[in-house]
């Protein structure tokens, strides 16, 4: 007994195809393999709705209007990339200090974060920058948040770009860094210390973006970097398991 094949028009033997509901399918395995098998290019029609719905969500995230900080106009926030940081600014024009303005931050030990714009005392900044106050521009929270954001593979950067929907923007998890200082899952005390220690602050998504997860605030959790890299490729519910087993 042969079965044909609807789609190479040849005739098989039904071990090479599927059944559905008793009958044999249209196309055979080796077909069916070609134009749904793993790098055939081609995608359900869920999945193109939700990467359409992604790619809308970012392009209202890029034409949303900000307010400059410093000269107070309005623009697209697609204006405020900054290439170098691969990021998004709150300022169109230079953040460049004026000499008078160094001066005083200096003397008060204290000087605004160019991300968030808070002013914070010199010890909320990384050391180095180039500057002649001898500390980085962004604070140390703003820098970790926006490790998040660009460290990684090109493949992994793409799924943050495909899934961003604005909520997670890197003073919205800076912001969450200051103000979260234990770990929730250990108790541990947080900290944004270097040499870096397993007590440090990270950023991690629940879901993690290899199986399924976005880039959203509601997927976003701190925790330290010891239960993070325990956590590992686990979903939040798989890492609770393996806590509790841990303990008992």
């Amino acid at each position: 007994m042969l079965v044909l094949c609807r789609r190479c028009d040849n005739w098989r033997p039904p071990s090479e195809f599927h059944k559905q509901k008793g009958n044999y399918k249209s196309t055979c395995k080796s077909c069916h393999r070609e134009k749904y098998g793993k790098g055939s290019g081609y995608k359900p029609p869920s999945e193109i709705k939700r990467s359409q719905e992604a790619k809308d969500r970012r392009q209202s995230f890029l034409n949303e209007i900000v307010q400059c900080v410093s000269c107070g106009e309005g623009k697209p926030r697609s204006e405020y990339f900054i290439s170098k940081e691969r990021g998004y600014s709150y300022r169109c024009c230079s953040p460049r200090r004026s000499d008078e303005q160094v001066q005083i931050d200096i003397s008060e030990g204290m000087k605004s974060c160019t991300t968030c714009e808070m002013r914070l005392p010199f010890s909320e900044f990384s050391a180095g920058g180039g500057g002649r106050d001898g500390v980085r521009s962004s604070c140390k929270c703003c820098e970790a948040a926006r490790l998040k954001f660009h460290s990684g593979r090109d493949e992994r950067l793409s799924q943050i770009r495909d899934t961003d929907d604005g909520t997670a923007s890197l003073v919205v998890l800076s912001q969450m860094l200051r103000s979260l200082s234990h770990c929730e899952h250990c108790g541990v005390e947080m900290t944004q210390s270097y040499p870096v220690k397993s007590s440090n602050k990270t950023i991690d998504h629940k879901t993690p973006l290899s199986r399924g997860g976005k880039h959203t605030l509601e997927n976003i959790a701190v925790m330290c970097l010891g239960c993070n890299s325990s956590k590992g490729n686990r979903t939040m519910a798989e890492f609770e398991r393996v806590k509790k087993k841990t303990v008992l």
